[in-house]
């Protein structure tokens, strides 16, 4: 099995506070626009931000998230990683600095992307140590260390994901590649028919039950 899920939260609403009222402000309706779909309009408005907001790690992990609904993922990595600079270190700007670098990798080859997915796993590593708990964060850190041939880690990590949320079917599905990967055949086709139980149309999934029951 190949190609696992990648998760993160565009949400542009962590919980943190940036005490700033005017970011505060700000970002409420970054985040009206962006959930009614005007991505382009949330982004202008963010960008009219004075500088002083500008030194707030809340103010780049939006910035990151709308790059990485946009698809722009040097430009969501490079905000990420202001966000973790600045601070405080919340387990939403490492979960998506880790999805945006794991996604980036895709698109890299040899020692290059080797080392993007080791930074990945690390920034996922930091957030899955911190709370509040998210399924995403653990879901990816399932597939970094997938990517990492730990398939014993890779599950655990999605297990932790469920834990959260039984019914994530991204975790799901990560969970089966890294048993399958594993050595976990039945296994791996028990967490798929699981998986397309709760999604009947998850054409991931289905393929690779497919793949599976044709070895």
């Amino acid at each position: 099995m190949t190609n696992a899920p990648l998760n993160s939260s565009s949400n542009a609403s962590p919980s943190d506070a940036s005490n700033s009222s005017s970011l505060d402000q700000r970002l409420a309706m970054v985040q009206q626009l962006e959930a009614g779909g005007q991505l382009a309009a949330a982004q202008d408005l963010l960008e009219q931000a004075p500088e002083e907001d500008r030194r707030h790690g809340l103010f780049h992990y939006v910035r990151g998230a709308l790059a990485l609904r946009r698809g722009d993922l040097d430009a969501a990595v490079s905000a990420f990683e202001q966000a973790v600079t600045l601070g405080p270190p919340l387990p939403e700007y490492l979960a998506n600095l880790g999805a945006a670098l794991l996604a980036r990798s895709r698109q890299l080859t040899g020692e290059v992307r080797w080392e993007e997915q080791r930074k990945a796993r690390q920034a996922l590593e930091r957030a899955a140590e911190l709370g509040p708990k998210l399924p995403h964060a653990f879901s990816n850190l399932g597939l970094a260390r997938l990517l990492d041939g730990d398939y014993a880690g890779a599950a655990a990590a999605c297990d932790a994901a469920l834990d959260i949320d039984p019914l994530f079917a991204d975790a799901l599905f990560n969970k089966a590649a890294a048993v399958s990967r594993g050595g976990d055949r039945q296994g791996a086709i028990a967490l798929l028919d699981q998986l397309l139980q709760l999604q009947p149309d998850h054409a991931a999934a289905r393929g690779a039950r497919e793949r599976l029951l044709a070895k």
